[in-house]
């Protein structure tokens, strides 16, 4: 079979390499090819192929979250991390090695020896071949941008949870500390017994408004020497949650 089948290569794939190639041999046809290590950075592959973003940078990386055309995979390309131009970080970029010319040499014989014609090996037409390896690069640009999110939620501190939602559960964590401080200590509620209270039970919630008033009581007497039960009495003959 052909190298394209025999390394299973998508359109995607075949465009990159054919890409870095032509602008590691000739920069100087090239826009962009100054920043980087080398000419082929990604934003020269970029601009001269159709290929998005994360297509380029997924080709253009080592490694188990690559394409795995590098050094630690097929061994085709050397990669370079972004390197730094002045204050500010340049772009990634790659070469080919000794390997990868040879690959890219057989890419190109491939694709004029097979054209409309069928490959014996296979059976297939190149046409065939030319529309499955497009299909292939579809799905897999679709498990490179599966792949950036997941990048990208590991990266975040707060994960899958969006920014308004991030913002709204920061607000009730700053909140929880001063809602404690008056629980305890303005209505003298043991928190501990707060957090043994289920929901819907009556009788645990009249114990900790029982427990609150009285620590209220307490306290306002204390303080004014004032008699809370005569001011309620009067007031209307309000009862204690005691009675």
């Amino acid at each position: 079979m052909g190298v394209i089948i025999d390394h299973d290569l998508s359109a995607a794939d075949v465009n990159f390499l054919l890409t870095v190639r032509n602008i590691l041999e000739n920069p100087q046809d090239y826009d962009n090819t100054e920043p980087g290590e080398t000419a082929a950075n990604v934003t020269s592959i970029r601009s001269e192929t159709d290929l998005s973003k994360t297509q380029v940078a997924y080709r253009c990386r080592d490694g188990d979250d690559s394409r795995g055309f590098g050094e630690s995979g097929k061994g085709w390309l050397r990669t370079h991390g972004p390197s730094i131009e002045g204050k500010r970080f340049g772009p990634r970029s790659v070469e080919l090695t000794d390997k990868g010319y040879k690959i890219v040499s057989e890419i190109e014989q491939s694709q004029s020896s097979n054209g409309a014609e069928t490959d014996p090996a296979s059976g297939v037409s190149g046409e065939e071949i030319a529309r499955i390896n497009e299909k292939l690069s579809d799905i897999q640009e679709s498990i490179e941008n599966i792949t950036d999110d997941l990048e990208g939620i590991q990266e975040s501190e707060t994960g899958a949870v969006d920014a308004d939602m991030a913002s709204k559960l920061k607000a009730i964590s700053r909140a929880v500390p001063q809602q404690q401080f008056i629980f305890s200590e303005v209505f003298g509620i043991d928190m501990e017994a707060v957090q043994e209270t289920e929901v819907g039970d009556e009788d645990g919630i009249r114990q900790l408004r029982v427990a609150a008033y009285n620590h209220l009581t307490q306290s306002l007497e204390a303080d004014d020497g004032v008699d809370l039960e005569a001011v309620l009495d009067d007031e209307g003959g309000v009862e204690s949650p005691a009675e």
